[in-house]
């Protein structure tokens, strides 16, 4: 399902080996955790690098498909935004086959109540499972930089939704380390922005993802004012 270039692997490899880093622009490095081995996968890649079959398989005359034609007989294979959209930004194709464990549930569906987040089948049981997806992976920037993440933009998965956030940069340093859920060796250093890559997973359940499939992009931006808040814990309310 995915394009790669085995040559740039290669050298991706070649580099992390030998120092956990992937200096992937002037102003973006990505940095694989020590203890990366636990939850392994494969470095981030351009968005650009994979498009889905659907996409790949999609003629750009529209009367493959109408015979009589439509307005310029046009499909979205030539539509400047969707293919604009999916050379921006960064993505970790899944490396094995994915399928939730509902045994273990770290979010609940009536987090999001109100929404089809949060819907019941004919037993009364949620639909979906929602997923804390931590990867083994963090974004080191120059100050001002941020980065979006959010659901994968040709994918229309009616089985999975990644939802999308930009978290401050630095949003919680505990004993020199960028949240809790691997360690690096690099301490944080104060004068660039750090973001870990952790997406949240809505999953129908019992649904398995495919090896080798998209599911989220991250698209980094710089604004000029950016000044990162401190984080000081998450807000407390009474019922």
């Amino acid at each position: 399902m995915v394009n790669w270039c085995g040559f740039y692997t290669t050298l991706v490899i070649y580099a992390l080996n030998s120092s956990m880093d992937f200096i992937a622009t002037p102003w973006l490095t990505w940095q694989r955790a020590q203890n990366a081995d636990v939850v392994y996968q494969d470095p981030p890649v351009r968005l650009g690098t994979y498009y889905p079959d659907w996409f790949k398989s999609l003629k750009a005359d529209v009367r493959h498909y109408v015979p009589e034609g439509f307005k310029q007989n046009h499909t979205a294979r030539v539509c400047l935004g969707l293919r604009g959209i999916n050379s921006v930004g960064w993505t970790i194709p899944w490396g094995k086959n994915f399928q939730h464990s509902s045994a273990y549930q770290a979010l609940h569906p009536e987090q999001l109540h109100g929404t089809k987040w949060c819907e019941k089948d004919a037993d009364g049981e949620y639909i979906w499972d929602l997923v804390l997806q931590p990867r083994p992976w963090r974004a080191k920037m120059p100050s001002g930089w941020r980065l979006i993440v959010g659901d994968y933009p040709l994918a229309f998965s009616e089985n999975w939704h990644t939802f999308s956030g930009c978290v401050d940069a630095n949003y919680f340093i505990h004993n020199g380390q960028l949240g809790s859920f691997f360690t690096y060796d690099e301490p944080i250093d104060p004068a660039f922005n750090y973001y870990n890559i952790e997406t949240v997973l809505a999953i129908k359940k019992g649904v398995v993802i495919p090896k080798g499939s998209v599911t989220f992009s991250m698209i980094p931006y710089y604004d000029p004012d950016y000044q990162a808040n401190m984080f000081t814990g998450y807000p407390i309310f009474n019922p």
